[in-house]
């Protein structure tokens, strides 16, 4: 068959579809220009020094260096977390959105990449049609990964997220409505009867092109928890405002500085302007 008729017989497909299921492996961030790291060889050709070492990416990515050398650990998970957040989604990203918005789909996308590339790109769990609950079910399962991968939570992932035991560390909802007021009004659609803190889970409001939210998770670890005393008293939370867009979400606060060496830019540089 003609590559031209495999291309009109996708297309086809496409345009008579009613759901749209994104399979994506890492090439699709490596099309964006990431290091392939699917192999020693895309590996060691973006860290050359690792191949003089004799280090695998399975050796190097091991999380044991946090323990072991945490310069080792910090520096190579950090340059690789840089190079995630300086990268843009190439078109194809704007491609797959640019159907979903033509034709009405609904989507879901399945990956195991850490990337952020289709975060940047707009699959959110920000979106028309999404129902409030699913934001904080999102927000959820980052924050219980987190906990789990540093120790703090130990156990069955889903059992967790099943009997909220997260919420030991991530006692509150992701998200509020903002606009006249920071807490604007409007319903969540809350079951009656509820919990507070079961209601985040079950509130049904559906997102519409032109409202605002905050997007805000937060990890708390008081004094005296089940954690490693090392994480006691330990709190962050970013709060992010943002627009439900017709085809996804605008971020209205990406601007402001987010990450550490930023944040601390900032504070050096308002120090610094007082003492002029």
């Amino acid at each position: 068959m003609e590559l031209v008729e495999r291309y009109r017989q996708a297309a086809e497909a496409i345009r008579n579809a009613r759901a749209l299921v994104v399979t994506a492996g890492a090439g699709m961030g490596v099309d964006s220009g990431l290091p392939d790291f699917r192999g020693d060889r895309g590996f060691w050709n973006a860290y050359p020094m690792y191949e003089r070492l004799g280090l695998s990416f399975v050796q190097a990515a091991n999380p044991a260096h946090f323990e072991r050398d945490p310069a080792f650990g910090w520096g190579f998970y950090g340059h690789r977390t840089n190079l995630y957040r300086e990268t843009n989604p190439h078109a194809g990203f704007s491609l797959l959105r640019e159907w979903i918005g033509r034709y009405g789909l609904d989507w879901f996308v399945v990956t195991s990449n850490v990337d952020g590339q289709f975060q940047k790109a707009g699959f959110a769990a920000v979106r028309p049609g999404a129902a409030f609950k699913e934001v904080h079910n999102a927000t959820v399962r980052v924050v219980v990964d987190g906990l789990l991968a540093l120790g703090i939570l130990s156990g069955d992932r889903e059992e967790i997220i099943r009997t909220r035991a997260y919420q030991k560390f991530y006692p509150h909802g992701s998200s509020h409505w903002i606009g006249l007021n920071v807490h604007d009004v409007g319903s969540y659609g809350y079951p009656p009867g509820v919990e507070r803190l079961e209601r985040y889970t079950k509130a049904e409001a559906r997102l519409e092109p032109g409202m605002a939210l905050t997007v805000e998770p937060g990890i708390y670890i008081p004094e005296r928890s089940v954690a490693d005393p090392k994480w006691w008293n330990i709190g962050v939370r970013i709060e992010d405002t943002v627009l439900v867009a017709p085809q996804g979400m605008e971020c209205l606060s990406c601007g402001a500085p987010r990450e550490i060496a930023d944040v601390e830019k900032t504070i050096a540089e308002g120090r610094s302007s007082r003492t002029r």
